[in-house]
């Protein structure tokens, strides 16, 4: 049996997408142009907020309103266009009993005070601790506040739609995930949904949700 002789293992070699990427050729999601398309901005809710009032009676008519679960969005001819208008939407929510905030460190610091672990399962509990501390332990708390997962590349995907058949160009981080999300919001097979991946503008896993 006929073995090749390895040429990059073990050498430096350079990314591929490097010239792309300098030269500005580099097609990312949202470089995605096709014929006809339309452009859609979109705006959601509070996390675990419910949309209270919708008032688009300043919307032009070139525009068109479309309403989802946990979202408005305005499509227009272009991105600009759509976003301007979306911007005259008044939309209000009403906000969930616990939203995000400073309960949640106060909630996590009363789950580690003395007595708490008696009321609940430990997660992970090992040696004499006491005597640790005993003989000079080092006790620290570190936190972080809540920070936007926001990537250079906005969230952003392009569809068609034609003879029964859903393309998808999108930066996504798994398109398999992708796939089944597509195929289950339009009701469709997921053999009749197809995924283009692109190159993302940053990830960080944020891009494998399919919002």
């Amino acid at each position: 049996m006929l073995r090749e002789t390895p040429r990059l293992i073990g050498k430096p070699v350079q990314r591929i997408d490097i010239p792309s990427k300098t030269d500005g050729s580099a097609r990312f999601g949202a470089d995605v142009r096709l014929p006809g398309m339309l452009y859609a901005a979109v705006q959601q809710g509070p996390i675990g907020a419910t949309r209270k009032r919708v008032d688009s009676t300043r919307l032009p008519s070139s525009a068109r309103l479309v309403q989802g679960p946990g979202f408005v969005a305005v499509v227009a001819d272009g991105w600009w266009a759509a976003k301007s208008a979306l911007n005259l939407i008044d939309i209000s929510y009403t906000l969930p009993a616990d939203p995000a905030g400073p309960w949640l460190e106060a909630a996590a610091r009363s789950a580690l005070a003395p007595g708490a672990a008696k009321a609940q399962s430990k997660v992970r509990s090992d040696g004499n601790e006491r005597l640790a501390y005993e003989k000079g332990g080092i006790s620290a708390d570190y936190t972080l506040p809540f920070l936007a997962h926001a990537c250079m590349e906005p969230m952003n995907a392009t569809a068609r739609i034609a003879d029964g058949v859903c393309e998808i160009w999108c930066p996504t981080q798994s398109a398999t995930i992708a796939n089944w999300a597509v195929a289950k919001a339009l009701g469709m097979a997921e053999t009749a949904v197809v995924i283009y991946p692109t190159l993302l503008g940053g990830g960080f896993g944020r891009k494998v949700e399919t919002d």
